[in-house]
């Protein structure tokens, strides 16, 4: 493995790291706080059940996107860039939305780390595999 690889290999490991801590965040510190809050408003029950339910779903959305960028820094395989960069630049898109929605705070901070980490993680990683190589080497 190539140093490069290996510094891609760290820096997605570290912004799934993030991805990790934002989603115990959200789920075990902020999810009681919010659920309190939401349960005791004149909100109609289905909007409180649904209030509830996306807020858990944020978290396991992180969770899920930093094991696949997990997984893929991991593992040898011709699209593994793609799709780690990919993750970063979704995980990029929700710190723009919730930022212009929500303005800045930690979660935010949070979101645009692992992101920077995933894509600069994603951008370094070189392909492997049967397919990395499709251009015949110059003789």
């Amino acid at each position: 493995m190539s140093r490069k690889n290996g510094l891609a290999r760290i820096l997605i490991i570290l912004g799934a790291g993030v991805l990790f801590l934002s989603a115990a965040l959200h789920t075990f510190a902020a999810y009681p706080r919010v659920a309190a809050a939401v349960s005791g408003s004149n909100l109609s029950p289905a909007l409180k059940a649904a209030l509830r339910t996306v807020f858990l779903l944020v978290g396991w959305n992180w969770l899920v996107i930093g094991l696949l960028a997990l997984i893929t820094a991991l593992r040898a395989g011709t699209s593994r860039k793609l799709l780690v960069v990919f993750l970063g630049a979704s995980i990029l898109v929700e710190t723009g939305l919730s930022l212009a929605m929500m303005g800045v705070f930690l979660g935010n901070e949070l979101l645009a780390a692992a992101a920077a980490l995933l894509l600069a993680g994603g951008l370094l990683l070189g392909e492997s595999g049967p397919m990395a190589r499709t251009i015949p080497p110059a003789r």
